[in-house]
């Protein structure tokens, strides 16, 4: 097997299997590598044994009859952690497994000292709604989009809807999910469940939850106490290929293979706040993940990222399966939040099929996008209540150098950040929001009034409003990805009204401020997610 490693190829035997082990892996299998340390294995599932390099073993790479990539130089591994530590550096599908290898992906290794040269990313063009689409002029508006959904599909693709209801009297759908995170794509499906479930005559569900995965502990804690029977697996990248997975409820589960698959793996080597490198550390997560699918193969597989994420990529390691197409939505056309991300969608070959030929996925989607009147300033939106508790918490871990206004005042900004803030006003006067944890005159992040927000990341910690003169909560940027909050009631006493089921929701008001912050910067956009949970039920089948 040769795997290729940045512009070397790295060549070793196939593993063998000790006596009593599992069978050999497949070809299709052994065609990925992942590129994690594995631990040891449980009792009955076998281990691996790495022979030592040798001449009888196989061709070398670059010998007569081996794989080898045009222009590129070969290596070969010393000692099985030698190949172990060439794996964990980014190891990708061999040349045999690769007609078309995204070389315009890799870059240079960059000299010691020197800034790592960013990757010349190639974004799909952000799918925008119609120009006759419907307006949101609030908060509770933009969290209707499930019953936004059923009445366009009603009136612009009645025959489609026609079919969906036969095919809900089949079988439901089963959805899993990796990289979980505080389960968006799970709560944006009971939504669409709900919705479906109002606006037609059958009580059969479209979705049913199956297996999630997910490696921090909140948010797995949160996930089993919204769920206390269904199985949240650890880390994929512990158990990618096998059948048995460490899991948070039941100790050890067995894998199981559901309709669709939605993830949204890591995506910091990709986005515009990170360097941009193909072979970061992030890697090994979605390695992991394209060997998980190639084992499992889910019928329809939902991969989201940023936009610099290369699609060919997901053609190179899962292309001989699926027929992929991919769409990025901003969430600022529905709730005023800068938010974009792509959704590359594949079919497997066989057991998916998209029902109207001759029309894309974007198309498809476009009728159920709206657009907004709502600014960066309509998240500001919690009470004097939740304030005052917010502000209890945070002058536990004040700064001395810190003000406050008054005793029931949150913390007001440092003097580093006050410095900032004035820089922000100097350059910005009609400034709104501002990330005073950035710097103005390098990577300033803000917004004007009546823009809308920007995106929220992990580490927006300190989003302040220039007239209200607070960071904004915690619970304030879960809301702005499109996810209900207990703090806020008016989201839940509508729920009723709206036939969605925004109150089946995992509660993040249990978690601590820190964890709610790091749930919202790693979370899909929810309206995003569900509008193409949506389509991808009313506009596919499967065989």
């Amino acid at each position: 097997m040769a795997t290729s490693v940045g512009k070397s190829v790295v060549a070793w035997p196939a593993p063998a299997m000790a006596s009593g082990a599992a069978a050999q892996p497949t070809p299709t299998e052994a065609a990925v590598v992942v590129p994690v340390a594995w631990p040891a294995p449980a009792a009955g599932v076998g281990a691996i044994a790495w022979p030592t390099p040798s001449a009888s073993a196989g061709p070398r790479a670059g010998a007569p009859g081996a794989p080898q990539l045009a222009g590129q130089t070969t290596e070969q591994p010393r000692s099985p952690k030698h190949a172990e530590s060439l794996c964990q550096r980014g190891a990708r599908v061999s040349a045999q497994a690769r007609q078309r290898p995204p070389t315009r992906d890799r870059v240079s290794k960059p000299r010691r000292g020197s800034q790592a040269p960013r990757q010349k990313a190639t974004c799909l063009p952000t799918l925008a709604p119609c120009h006759a689409a419907a307006t949101t002029a609030s908060i509770m508006d933009a969290l209707a989009w499930p019953q936004h959904c059923v009445q366009v599909a009603k009136a612009t693709s009645p025959e489609d809807w026609q079919q969906y209801q036969l095919a809900l009297h089949h079988r439901p759908w089963t959805l899993t999910t990796c990289f979980s995170g505080m389960e968006c794509a799970g709560v944006a499906a009971t939504c669409v469940d709900s919705a479906l479930a109002a606006a037609s005559s059958s009580s059969r569900p479209a979705f049913v939850l199956g297996q999630a995965c997910e490696t921090d502990a909140a948010c797995a804690q949160l996930l089993r106490a919204w769920r206390p029977h269904r199985c949240v697996l650890s880390d994929v990248c512990s158990w990618a290929g096998r059948d048995i997975a460490p899991c948070y409820v039941h100790g050890f589960c067995r894998v199981l293979r559901g309709d669709i698959n939605v993830s949204g793996p890591p995506c910091v080597d990709f986005s515009s706040l990170g360097k941009r490198r193909f072979l970061g550390k992030s890697m090994a997560a979605h390695v992991a993940w394209a060997k998980e699918r190639r084992r499992r193969l889910e019928p329809i597989v939902v991969h989201e990222c940023v936009p610099q994420f290369p699609l060919s990529w997901l053609e190179g390691q899962l292309g001989d399966l699926y027929d992929w197409e991919a769409v990025v939505l901003d969430s600022r056309f529905c709730l005023g939040v800068r938010r974009k991300r792509q959704y590359a969608v594949g079919f497997l070959r066989g057991r998916a099929q998209w029902k109207r030929p001759g029309v894309t996925l974007a198309s498809a989607v476009r009728p159920y996008l709206r657009r907004t009147s709502l600014a960066a300033d309509a998240f500001f939106m919690a009470s004097d209540a939740a304030c005052r508790k917010s502000a209890a918490q945070q002058r536990q871990k004040t700064n001395t150098d810190r003000q406050a206004t008054s005793a029931d005042a949150a913390p007001g900004p440092s003097r580093a950040q006050r410095a900032r803030l004035a820089e922000y006003l100097r350059r910005w006067p009609r400034l709104r929001v501002a990330d005073l944890d950035s710097n103005p005159a390098k990577r300033p992040r803000k917004c004007l009034r009546g823009q809308p927000l920007f995106a929220i990341s992990t580490h927006s910690t300190l989003l302040w409003d220039v007239e209200k003169k607070r960071f904004m909560l915690p619970s304030e940027r879960v809301v702005a990805v499109g996810y209900p909050h207990r703090d806020f009631p008016d989201m839940f006493r509508i729920s009723g009204q709206l036939g969605m089921g925004v109150c089946d929701a995992p509660r993040v008001d249990m978690c601590s401020p820190r964890a709610q912050g790091r749930m919202a910067g790693n979370a899909m956009a929810l309206p995003s997610i569900g509008t193409l949970l949506f389509t991808l039920r009313l506009h596919a089948c499967l065989k």
